[in-house]
């Protein structure tokens, strides 16, 4: 007779909502069609802004939302997970894909936890993000694979968060793969952003992470 089930071990994906989206999103867009910091890939429909140079957060348009994104991260740090430093963003870059784009499964190294922010975005052409389970690629070799009947959170080899809307900051551990299939329509604009710990406390020594 089954008496408990544990779902040990799980992986923290967590949602929050910046309230002063419509006035940002207009100042995003104003920024994209003026500066000259982008990278455009005319192969893959997209295009890469300030992927060198996060200092767009540090205008004073975006005051507002650097500071909801550091909250955003010390809550996720310090209200979910327990630990208790202050996060600091170490870069940030603005995505605009098109129709047929798709970004492939990755991580972000250097970095603790990652985010997406997403300034336009419209369920019906642009894809959400995934994220994908891959301990069994991490497994001693070989493993053996069951095709389930029926995927569910015990099992699950991925998850898509199909109810994604724009205004809405997705945070994840850095480590965890995740990407999208390809957009229907143009124009999905989202900001990346990694972020690192101010300092690394282990319990037996303690060290302070600086920019450089």
């Amino acid at each position: 007779m089954l008496t408990d089930v544990f779902t040990i071990f799980p992986t923290t994906v967590a949602r929050y909502n910046y309230k002063n989206h419509i006035d940002f999103k207009k100042n995003v867009i104003n920024l994209l069609e003026t500066t000259d910091d982008v990278r455009v890939d005319k192969e893959l429909n997209s295009k890469h802004y300030f992927e060198r140079n996060s200092k767009f957060l540090e205008l004073d348009i975006f005051k507002d939302f650097k500071k909801f994104l550091i909250d955003s991260a010390n809550s996720y740090c310090n209200d979910l997970m327990n630990y208790q430093s202050n996060m600091i963003i170490t870069e940030s870059w603005i995505n605009q894909t098109d129709a047929n784009f798709s970004q492939y499964m990755h991580n972000h190294g250097n970095s603790f936890i990652s985010a997406t922010y997403y300034v336009n975005y419209d369920s019906s052409i642009h894809s959400p993000i995934e994220f994908e389970n891959n301990r069994h690629e991490k497994t001693q070799m070989p493993y053996l694979m069951i095709q389930p009947t029926e995927y569910n959170e015990l099992n699950s080899l991925g998850w898509r968060m199909g109810d994604l809307s724009e205004g809405q900051l997705i945070i994840w551990p850095s480590n965890l793969e995740h990407g999208y299939k390809s957009n229907l329509g143009d124009n999905r604009i989202s900001i990346a952003v990694n972020f690192l710990p101010e300092y690394i406390d282990n319990g037996g020594y303690k060290f302070k992470i600086g920019m450089v």
